[in-house]
């Protein structure tokens, strides 16, 4: 497994910096995309990282260079019939919240159907204090508090992510990353 990252600008980076997104790459050649931001699609490009590659997505909380990439996402990958639905992993009330405040309006007509989120992603929520392996890899989500909006607090989910969830203790090694 390697870690990529394909910005680290910030949310008002300007785009050759590419905001804030990361791609996991598994050994076979599949990548997880650790948000998708706005400029996502043009980090992706540059690095030579291809729709197809794709395997799934991990969002953190959805703030626009966080998210502002997925319906790009969800469209090149429904639209292609020779890419499968990425995974799409994320807190289970966050992953509501992303289709209903977020991916809603621009992804829920098609032609002859309602669509859901569903429809684009093979949709894996994860609940709280709970882990989720993808490629044999343990991811956890770590809640933390991003932002205090009015009364209302944005949770950001950062990740704890184990590429050796089966050795012992001793062993192990751990990374920490995302989710600001």
């Amino acid at each position: 497994m390697k870690l990529m990252f394909s910005g680290c600008g910030g949310a008002f980076a300007l785009s050759d910096q590419f905001q804030t997104n990361a791609v996991v790459m598994a050994d076979d050649g599949s990548r997880m995309l650790l948000d998708c931001g706005s400029y996502a699609p043009l980090a992706l490009h540059e690095q030579g990282v291809m729709v197809e590659h794709i395997k799934a997505l991990y969002i953190s909380h959805l703030h626009a260079d966080h998210v502002g990439g997925v319906e790009w996402l969800a469209l090149k990958t429904y639209f292609n019939p020779k890419i499968e639905r990425p995974k799409l992993f994320c807190d289970y009330q966050l992953m509501q919240d992303m289709w209903d405040k977020t991916l809603r309006g621009g992804l829920e007509t098609l032609e002859g159907k309602v669509a859901t989120l569903e429809s684009y992603f093979d949709c894996h929520p994860v609940h709280q204090n709970k882990s989720f392996m993808w490629k044999d890899v343990k991811f956890t989500p770590v809640q933390t508090i991003h932002v205090l909006s009015g009364y209302r607090i944005m949770h950001s989910f950062g990740l704890i992510i184990d590429a050796f969830p089966d050795a012992t203790d001793d062993e192990r090694r751990e990374l920490w990353s995302w989710g600001t």
